[in-house]
This record gives C-alpha cells, structure tokens and sequence, in this order.
C-alpha cells in the first residue's frame, strides 16, 4: 500500500469523469487503465495496480544503480523516478533519485526525494548522512547540525559504523562554519 492518492483535491464528479474516460480510453486501446485508476485510489502502488512482480523494482534498481556508477547519472535519475513511482514506499528508491538530483546540482529536488526516505525512514543513518551532505552543501548549517545531532543519537549499527568517516568529515565543517560565524559575532 501507498499514501498516493491519485483523487485527491477531486470532486466526486470529477473522479467519476476521470473513471469514465479511462474507461473509454481502456476500450479503445484494450489497456485497463479504468481499474489501474481504481486500484491507484484505493492506494495501491503503481507496481500493484499493473500486477507486476517486485522483480521489475530489483531489475530497475539494479539498473539505475549500475548507470549511476557508469557516470551516466541522467539516466539513472530517470530510473530512480520511475522506481519512485512504482515502489514509493522504498526509501533506497528516494536515496537514489536524491543522490542523482544533487548531482545533477538541483538541490531543491533533491531535498524533496531526501526528506521523502526520511518520512519513510526516519531513523535511517544512510538517510541522516545524505540530508546532512546536502544542507551542509547548501550552507544551512543549524539545519546540518540538527541532522548530525540526529545521526549521532542513532543506536550503534553497521549500517551507522559505516558511515561514521563521513559525518566526522561533516561534523568538522559544520565545527569550523559555527567557530567562524561565533566570531563574527564578536
């Protein structure tokens, strides 16, 4: 299940307007785009209303990963939205499509996928790092802080030992950001 609505914000006779060109278009075209509506309003995902088996998001994920480490990082961004859309519930698949965004340096984007694995993750370490990186990277550094405070509270895992190298990194510069505008202040 998925917190997508596809009818929200419609009236009741919207929708039914909505159903019923599908409808047509589905007898058109022999596609059942009339019940994949339906079953998108009753919150199932994409990848439940087309009837597709969880190894398509193995496959997509798989491919956009190997096209991010390729460098073609267009492309993976690509697959990642489609991943989004079709497994929304996975934060890897918002981590991914994040990391490519802030890549391909539109940030905003970007914080929107990240803050998407949070609502999903919240408690992630991969998710905490990701949304320090950036707001670091966009200077918003009380925000930073507020992240790595985060991330240090987070029980000890190997998925946080891992990351730990790299928030030192970050912890330092958010450090020297707040020693530099203390002085400043004088």
């Amino acid at each position: 299940m998925t917190d997508l609505d596809l009818t929200r914000g419609l009236n009741p006779a919207e929708k039914d307007a909505m159903r019923q060109a599908l409808a047509e278009l589905a007898g058109q075209t022999g596609f059942a785009f009339d019940q994949v509506f339906d079953a998108l309003a009753e919150g199932q995902s994409l990848l439940e209303a087309l009837h597709l088996p969880k190894e398509v998001t193995d496959l997509l994920y798989a491919m956009a990963f190997a096209r991010f480490n390729a460098g073609d990082v267009g492309t993976a961004q690509s697959l990642f939205l489609a991943l989004t859309l079709i497994a929304p519930e996975i934060r890897d698949h918002w981590l991914g499509l994040g990391i490519c965004l802030r890549r391909l340096q539109e940030y905003e984007t970007a914080q929107s996928a990240f803050l998407k694995a949070e609502a999903i993750a919240p408690d992630d370490p991969a998710v905490l790092f990701h949304l320090t990186e950036l707001t670091c990277q966009l200077r918003n550094w009380s925000v930073a802080q507020g992240y790595l405070n985060r991330f240090v509270a987070l029980p000890e895992t190997a998925a946080r030992l891992r990351l730990i190298p790299e928030m030192r990194k970050l912890a330092l510069a958010i450090e020297a950001q707040q020693q530099s505008q203390a002085k400043g202040r004088r």
